[in-house]
C-alpha cells in the first residue's frame, strides 16, 4: 500500500490531481505515522519530516527529523526500497535539519536492502557528517547530476 502511495505521489509531482485520503486508526498508529510522512504533495514548511516523490522518480525528503521520524523513515524507506530499483536517489534539498541518525538509517536501509543510497543536495553538515560516519552504502552525488 506504502509503494502504491509513493508511485500516486510521482505521479502528481508532474500531472496535477488533487485527492483526499482517509486512513482508519485501527490500522495502529505506526501505520497511521508512516502514511501520513508519506503524504504531502510537495515540500512544505513544516518541521517535521516528510517524504515525497521527486519527479524524477527520486526519494524527497523535507523538514527536519527527530529520534520518532528517524525510526518512521526506516519502516517507510524499507517498503519503497523496490520503487527505485538497484539504487535509491535520495533529494535532501528541502532537508532543514538533519543529524547522524538519519544518514546511519539511510545506511541501515541500504545495507539491509542490498542497495547503494545516492544523497544528492545534502545540507553541508550532512555532507560532512557522511565523510566522517561510518555509512558505506551512502554516497553523495555530484552537484548537480540527475541520478
Amino acid at each position: 500500500m506504502a509503494r502504491r502511495e509513493f508511485l500516486l505521489d510521482r505521479y502528481m509531482a508532474s500531472h496535477p490531481l488533487s485527492a483526499l485520503f482517509g486512513y482508519a486508526l485501527e490500522l495502529g498508529n505506526d501505520i497511521v505515522t508512516e502514511f501520513a510522512m508519506l503524504h504531502t504533495t510537495s515540500p512544505s514548511n513544516e518541521a517535521r519530516l516528510q517524504v515525497f516523490a521527486c519527479a524524477d522518480g527520486a526519494i524527497g525528503l523535507a523538514g527536519g527529523c527527530d529520534p520518532d521520524d528517524v525510526a518512521t523513515l526506516g519502516r517507510v524507506l524499507h517498503r519503497l526500497q523496490t520503487v527505485g530499483g538497484p539504487a535509491l536517489v535520495v533529494d535532501m534539498a528541502c532537508v532543514k535539519y538533519v543529524d547522524h541518525r538519519l544518514l546511519l538509517t539511510l545506511d541501515r536501509v541500504a545495507r539491509g536492502n542490498g542497495v547503494a543510497v545516492s544523497v544528492r543536495s545534502a545540507p553541508p553538515l550532512a555532507a560532512r557528517l557522511i565523510e566522517l560516519l561510518p555509512v558505506s552504502s551512502l554516497q553523495l552525488a555530484t552537484s548537480g547530476a540527475q541520478e
